[in-house]
């Protein structure tokens, strides 16, 4: 059977920590977790006019997540959080791409930020900084090692994450300061976190409409498998 080729989205950076030019970044186990599930990971660098190409050569795409966060201008607010890092080239990108993929009713997930791109694309808005907007919140910014799990989220029964994973409840890891306020037009918030921040979405009028908060990629517990496994099989259908 012919691999699904799986569209992934990069950072971009002028710091001369790597090159004293403008360089691409993308953290290894994004790709690691597309090879291992399935499928062939496709790095799709920026370019105006590139989204309609990406979207007819790649079967799904993943957004993912980076130290920045999507301007708050594109959901019709002000910057209320000093912690708010934007980077629009990036944001202008993805939502190109990924409105390219949605109109085709091709497989997208998206992750960390990546969820939070999607819910924006949707209509959404976000929390700007979770301890400017919840008083009794948890710790989403984790201190022990990103990749192991450190909460327990609520999986609800009937979605899409649910019939993924098979389960109530799950655990996670947690890198994030931001998350989904207000969700998107006919968007479904699938699972939260015990503060009730939500921790997963998806869209049910497409084939394969996939945000979560945190990390699969790390492939760490056996719901990350799964939910790599369900998105790859997607692409191949």
């Amino acid at each position: 059977m012919k691999k699904p080729l799986i569209g992934i989205t990069l950072d971009y950076e002028t710091s001369n920590s790597y090159s004293a030019y403008p360089w691409y970044a993308l953290r290894e186990n994004y790709i690691t977790a597309v090879i291992e599930t399935g499928g062939i990971p496709i790095a799709l660098p920026y370019g105006v006019g590139f989204e309609d190409n990406y979207s007819d050569i790649i079967d799904g795409l993943i957004i993912t997540g980076g130290n920045f966060d999507i301007d708050p201008s594109f959901y019709n607010e002000g910057i209320t959080s000093d912690k708010v890092i934007t980077k629009d080239n990036r944001t202008n990108f993805e939502f190109s791409v990924t409105r390219a993929m949605l109109a085709k009713n091709k497989p997208v997930l998206g992750i960390c930020g990546g969820e939070q791109l999607l819910n924006v694309i949707f209509g959404g808005s976000l929390i700007q900084h979770i301890p400017d907007f919840i008083e009794k919140y948890l710790e989403h910014e984790q201190k022990s090692p990103k990749h192991l799990p450190s909460h327990e989220i609520e999986l609800v029964p009937g979605t899409l994450l649910h019939k993924i994973i098979g389960s109530n409840k799950s655990m996670v890891n947690s890198t994030h300061h931001q998350a989904v306020k207000k969700p998107g037009d006919n968007t479904i918030a699938s699972a939260f976190a015990s503060d009730r921040v939500i921790e997963a979405i998806e869209h049910s009028e497409y084939k394969f409409c996939l945000g979560v908060q945190w990390h699969p990629e790390y492939l760490t517990t056996e719901d990350d498998y799964k939910i790599f496994n369900a998105f790859i099989r997607e692409c191949n259908v």
